[in-house]
């Protein structure tokens, strides 16, 4: 699957109704061919949007208008890719939720206070 396509299908399919900015920066990204060329030189894997946008977010990219999130983004990619290649997202739900399996094992515990009721 091309850049293109993969942004748009995350845009329409994963970040429609769930996320205004991520679904506005990957339909960006979709027509965008200098941001596709900046993805383009990650390696296959690292090319998801959820973690392409995770990173620039934690390297300051400001949430707004995919216009903005471009112009940051071109200016500091060089702070971005080093943490996409490093970093990677837990997208499965029980992957995210088995850390709350030793609490949801003990019925009638209060989570709050850890005295079991």
């Amino acid at each position: 699957m091309t850049i293109a396509k993969n942004y748009r299908r995350f845009a329409e399919l994963e970040a429609h109704g769930v996320s205004d900015i991520y679904e506005d920066w990957a339909l960006g990204v979709a027509e965008d061919p200098s941001v596709q060329a900046l993805v383009g030189g990650l390696p296959p894997a690292k090319r998801q949007p959820n973690l392409v946008f995770a990173a620039a977010r934690s390297q300051g990219a400001p949430l707004g208008d995919y216009e903005n999130f471009r112009t940051w983004l071109l200016r500091n990619w060089q702070n971005v890719d080093p943490v996409i290649r490093t970093r990677s997202t837990q997208t499965n739900e029980a992957g995210r939720c088995a850390v709350l399996l030793p609490e949801l094992a003990v019925p009638g515990q209060d989570v709050g206070n850890g005295v079991s009721g």
